[in-house]
């Protein structure tokens, strides 16, 4: 047989299948045997034992990569893990110090989250976590980083992001939750978004600003929340 395009002539061929979990993922052939002469049948089974190792090795890869995905992973949540976001965030700050790029970091906790595990049940906790996983995920770019950092606590890892920058993914994952929260489909919940970022020279002190900062604005939910709590039993009185 020749190849009309390459030209190329095949006088004798023998090829396997490359299975795994009896799934076909790849052929491996033997081309024009270089004797002239036709493929042997002991040959064919070399090539399939050849194959049968391959396809052990690639299956071994495949459940080591799942493991170690497993590792890096929360479980109930799909994004990245405490150690995960660990080993992110120092090497964000390596790369801060070395370019002299802005790092911006967001601390999310969902408030109350107590509350709807002892009123509502963990499984309705766990909807909670893996709703507001993939808001975050749904408002952020493809080099950010979200991770859970804590029981009700999330942290997102923005590179070459400044707090204006970082300030607009707040407000849209603040915006994301309220107007799911008015369809009445789920748990409503709220957040409070701690938010800061910095340059080179106080980068090494970003995850603590972060933090301060949420404090600060848990504190002023709080706040708000009690005033709403106020002005709604005044009306009820009158």
């Amino acid at each position: 047989h020749i190849d009309k395009i390459t030209g190329f002539k095949t006088k004798s061929i023998i090829g396997v299948p490359l299975k795994v979990n009896n799934d076909v993922i790849g052929v491996i052939e033997l081309i024009n045997r270089l004797e002239k002469k036709p493929f042997s049948p002991t040959e064919l089974k070399i090539l399939t034992t050849i194959s049968d190792y391959a396809a052990i090795t690639i299956e071994k890869i495949y459940y080591l990569g799942l493991v170690n995905n497993m590792a890096k992973v929360d479980a109930t949540t799909g994004v990245f893990n405490r150690r995960s976001f660990d080993e992110q965030f120092q090497k964000e700050i390596e790369r801060c110090k070395r370019y002299g790029n802005t790092l911006a970091l967001l601390m999310l906790d969902i408030d109350d989250l107590k509350k709807i595990n002892d009123n509502s049940g963990h499984p309705a906790g766990d909807d909670v976590l893996k709703n507001i996983a993939l808001i975050i995920k749904n408002n952020i770019r493809k080099i950010d980083i979200a991770a859970r950092y804590g029981g009700d606590e999330f942290a997102i890892i923005m590179p070459h992001t400044k707090k204006h920058e970082g300030e607009n993914v707040r407000q849209r994952i603040f915006k994301q939750i309220e107007k799911e929260n008015k369809t009445g489909k789920k748990i409503p919940y709220t957040v409070s978004i701690g938010l800061q970022a910095s340059g080179p020279d106080k980068v090494a002190n970003l995850l603590e600003m972060s933090d301060k900062d949420l404090l600060k604005q848990k504190k002023k939910r709080k706040v708000k929340s009690q005033n709403i709590t106020k002005t709604s039993t005044k009306k009820k009185k009158k």
